[in-house]
């Protein structure tokens, strides 16, 4: 799979990434163990500490963590409310949490 975003920009991100895709994947590719496999493999433990630290899989110790099975569906929806976010306040209109299931919500709908 290509990224359009570089593996350093990839490491820190509050949102899936190519990366993430790998570390869940069941079908992971092996990179090399020289040159950019090689880097590959860097920045994928360097991503794994990352999420460690911004709280979305737990550290197991040993270079191995546990991710919940939804991972790539919360990096996501991180994704998407920090640009909902960011286009609202461009916009200049509030920003609001996205109601989840059974929440109340009110308001006009305009077609």
């Amino acid at each position: 799979m290509l990224s359009p975003t570089g593996l350093d920009q990839q490491i820190g991100h509050d949102g899936a990434t190519w990366l993430d895709r790998e570390l869940v994947s069941r079908q992971r590719s092996a990179p090399a163990g020289e040159g950019f496999g090689q880097e590959v493999m860097a920045a994928l433990e360097k991503r794994k500490q990352a999420l460690v630290n911004m709280g979305y899989v737990n550290d197991l110790g040993d270079g191995r963590v546990r991710a919940p099975t939804d991972l790539i569906q919360r990096l996501e929806a991180a994704n998407i409310e920090r640009a909902g976010k960011a286009l609202a306040a461009q916009r200049g209109l509030p920003s609001s949490v996205m109601p989840r299931t059974m929440m109340w919500v009110w308001g006009w709908l305009v077609l």
